[in-house]
């Protein structure tokens, strides 16, 4: 019948639609991937950059820099060097 046809058309459209939304959000997840681990390589490289400068300081002024926070210490602001 016509209402089948139209019926049948209608669910083949929405299933069309649906396969392109799933590529659309895959391509989209691909692309927040790169960007996170693009992200993730700058971070790395800043903090490589950021242990060399305070090596740098250490060697060149003779001073002693406390660890940071996040290189495993536990150093916070309340017992920090003054």
């Amino acid at each position: 019948t016509q209402e089948h046809r139209e019926l049948k058309q209608g669910v083949s459209t929405l299933e069309d639609q649906m396969r392109g939304l799933m590529l659309e959000d895959k391509e989209e997840k691909e692309r927040l991937k790169k960007k996170l681990r693009v992200s993730q390589q700058e971070k790395e490289q800043i903090e490589q950059a950021f242990h060399h400068v305070i090596d740098w300081i250490r060697k060149q002024f003779g001073v002693e820099i406390p660890p940071c926070m996040g290189d495993g210490d536990a150093t916070t602001p309340n017992n920090a060097h003054p």
